[in-house]
Formats: C-alpha cells, sequence, structure tokens
C-alpha cells in the first residue's frame, strides 16, 4: 500500500499541519495623473494586451530619489502585498515601506488574474509572468516622470526565476536583486525542498526514522513523476504521460487513488512543469546588470549556499555582469528572522521584512547610486 495510507504517516501528517502552520507585449499604460511635487503612495494601472497590471507606487521619503524597484513575486495566486496567503508568506508591503525610508521608490502589483488586475491566472507560468513584468517595467521606462530613476527588479522565490528570464532579455535593466531565487535546476534543487519537510517532521515528532521512511518512499514517487517531465516539450504530451503514469499507480494501489489523484492536480499544472523543467542557467549568464543574491541559511524551501554559489558562478563566467551574494544568518524563506533554535520560532513578530537583509539591499543599491 502506498505510504500516504500509512496510519503513522496520516498521524504524522496531522501533527505536522499544526507545527508547520506558522510577467515583448504590445502594451499602452493608463497613466495615472502625478502632480509636480514629490510622489505620494499611487494606485498604477498598466495595458497588457486586453488585459492590465495594477499594482501601488510607494515613493521614497527623500524627495529627490530616483531609485525604483519593481518587486515580483511567485505568479500563481498572489497579489501586491501576498496578503491572500493562508500560510505564512513574504511581507512585500513592509519590503516597499522600509525600501521608503532608505530612498528607494517601488512599484508593487497584483498578478494577471488577481486582485485588481485582469487576466487568467490558472494557466500563468513563469514565462508569462516574465512578459508581463517586461510590460510593468516598459511603462515605467518609457514614463517621463521616471526618465531619470534607475530601475530595478526585486524577485522572490519563483518571481526570481520571471526576474532572471527578464533581465536576461532586458539590456537596460539597472540592476537585480534576487531573494531565495532559483540557481540550481533538476531534481536535486527540488529534492531539497521534499526531504527538507521530512526532517522538520522528524524533529517536530521526534520520529526522525518514520520521517525518513516516508521521504525515501515520497522521493521514489515523485522521482518518477519528475523524469516524465523530460520525455517532451509540449505540455500537453506531458500531461498525457503523467496521467498514464498516475492511472497505473491507481490500478495498483486504489487505496490511495485520493492522494494519487490530488498529486496530478498538482504536477500537471502549468507553473509547475514550466518551474520544475526552469533551468536558470539557460538565462543567468546573459544578464548584463549588477546582481545582489540573498538567502537566508533557514530557507526550507531553497538551498541557500548551493544556490548562491550556481547563480555566483553562472553570473562569473562571462564577466558580463558584477555579482554579490550573501547568505543571511537565521533568516527564512519568507525573510523573517528566526530564534538561534531548532524549533520555528520568530525571533521579533514585530519584523515584518528581515532588517538584516533590508539592510543589505539599500547598503548595495546605494554603493551603486551614491
Amino acid at each position: 500500500m502506498l505510504f500516504i495510507n500509512n496510519p503513522l504517516y496520516r498521524k504524522a501528517l496531522n501533527a505536522s499541519a499544526q507545527a508547520l502552520l506558522g510577467a515583448f507585449i504590445f502594451f499602452f499604460a493608463i497613466t495615472p495623473t502625478f502632480a509636480n511635487t514629490p510622489f505620494v503612495d499611487t494606485e498604477i494601472t498598466i495595458r497588457v494586451g486586453r488585459d492590465s497590471i495594477s499594482g501601488t507606487f510607494l515613493p521614497a521619503e527623500e524627495p529627490d530619489g530616483s531609485v525604483l524597484v519593481i518587486l515580483v513575486s511567485s505568479v500563481k495566486g498572489n497579489d501586491r502585498n501576498i496578503s491572500n496567503k493562508s500560510k505564512i508568506a513574504i511581507n512585500f508591503k513592509a519590503l516597499a515601506e522600509g525600501l521608503s525610508k532608505c530612498g528607494i521608490s517601488s512599484f508593487r502589483f497584483d498578478n494577471r488574474g488577481i486582485g485588481k488586475s485582469s487576466g487568467e491566472n490558472e494557466s500563468a507560468t513563469l514565462y508569462t509572468h516574465a512578459d508581463d513584468l517586461k510590460s510593468v517595467y516598459n511603462y515605467f521606462k518609457h514614463n517621463k516622470r521616471f526618465k531619470n530613476f534607475k530601475i530595478g527588479i526585486i524577485g522572490h522565490s519563483e518571481g526570481g526565476a520571471s526576474s532572471e528570464v527578464l533581465a536576461a532579455k532586458t539590456d537596460d535593466i539597472s540592476f537585480l536583486i534576487l531573494l531565495s531565487a532559483q540557481g540550481n535546476s533538476g531534481w536535486q534543487f527540488f529534492d531539497y525542498q521534499l526531504r527538507r519537510y521530512y526532517e522538520i517532521l522528524g524533529n517536530n515528532l521526534n520520529e526522525h526514522s518514520l520521517a525518513d521512511s516516508l521521504y525515501k518512499q515520497n522521493a521514489a514517487l515523485q522521482k518518477r513523476l519528475f523524469d516524465i517531465l523530460a520525455t517532451d516539450e509540449n505540455y500537453v504530451v506531458i500531461r498525457k504521460n503523467l496521467r498514464e503514469f498516475i492511472n497505473k499507480r491507481i490500478a495498483q494501489e486504489s487505496n490511495s487513488s485520493i492522494e494519487l489523484e490530488k498529486l496530478y492536480q498538482e504536477w500537471q499544472s502549468a507553473q509547475q512543469i514550466a518551474l520544475r523543467k526552469f533551468n536558470p542557467s539557460l538565462y543567468l549568464f546573459r544578464i548584463k546588470c549588477p546582481v545582489l543574491a540573498l538567502n537566508g541559511d533557514r530557507d526550507d524551501s531553497v538551498d541557500g549556499l548551493e544556490n548562491l554559489k550556481k547563480i555566483e558562478k553562472e553570473l562569473e563566467s562571462t564577466n558580463k555582469s558584477t555579482v554579490d551574494i550573501q547568505l543571511l544568518p537565521n533568516v527564512n524563506h519568507y525573510y523573517r528572522t528566526l530564534r538561534n533554535e531548532k524549533v520555528w520560532n520568530l525571533n521579533d513578530k514585530n519584523e515584518l521584512f528581515s532588517s538584516n537583509a533590508l539592510d543589505k539591499i539599500c547598503q548595495w543599491v546605494r554603493s551603486l547610486y551614491p
């Protein structure tokens, strides 16, 4: 019987759940009216073909601030503040406010089909997200009000992948900041997430042997699914192959049909196929702007040091770009600071975005544009 019907697994999963709670498209921009006075917090809507992207422009507190960053989140389901998540997520509002205080303006936006942005989110991928991001970038780049601005990108996690794609195709981006973005590719990258999940599970329940056994069973199954992605570039064919594999497993383990069907629904999504097939090396070596790459050493989704090293290696291989990588102590995937202990506890609940990460970003941007 498949491990997901194991009663010990169900007991562990329930306990773990409690323990672990805690976008070149032609565009026409709907231009807001800016007064000839310092910027104010402004809603901006940008046309992307027949659709539109809406977001918030937050100005720098310093009236002469002339640096702007576009904040990029993972494409699926995120609004400008990533506030529609039922789980813990990075706080873009807090990041934008922190940037404003250190003299950097920002624009954060609802991803297509989410919040005030129109379009369809279900079929969106990191590549369609890079297209949307290109339209957002072009809006600011060609708007006379921002003609003297240095415009950069901050991409987090899967949003970092879209940012890498855009930066590789756009020579005039001023800078790129990657937060917990993908450097490695292939099964190694995703196996890390799976392994860390079960390590945390074992720690929380003090059931290390059980957790390790469950990890090995789940990893073997998901590695088979991952290998299917390499069988074709056509997503329709990939879905067909995934479906056939899952159907065979259901026939063998009928008691696991519900769980296996859920697994298929996750793997067949356009974004998950795109993400699992994504190779950052194809884009990183083409980036010409300065790059700052940050990662926390308590990141359970991205192997911080290994990914930073890979990003640095790819960028330095062509001498087209300068790169600075930094591993931040006790910072997790969502840029919250944790206590220096095994248990997942926040160091300061009032710190909504890592002050260390914010300081690094501000200092690095100031070094580029003093």
